[in-house]
């Protein structure tokens, strides 16, 4: 479908495990962002059924497959706070 509609490539926010900021939990909010890193190199649970590694392994070989790039989107230069 998206190879139809044009698309050539596909961008995500951090998919790596994080965390609400403290101020957010407190008003029962949650960061959906990404941009809050508790594992640099772990794929976050809540994008998978059972296995994060292997279903992102699958998910960017599917995309590249056909013809989609897949840029990802990493924060590297700080951790959640608390």
């Amino acid at each position: 479908h998206l190879k139809n509609l044009g698309v050539t490539a596909i961008e995500f926010l951090p998919l790596t495990e994080h965390t609400d900021e403290i101020r957010l939990y407190k008003m029962g909010k949650k960061n959906v962002w990404g941009y809050n890193p508790i594992a640099f190199s772990i794929p976050a649970k809540r994008f998978s059924v059972t296995n994060p590694i292997l279903e992102l392994q699958k998910m960017v070989d599917t995309f590249h497959h056909h013809g989609i790039e897949v840029i990802l989107d990493i924060v590297l230069n700080h951790t959640a706070d608390g």
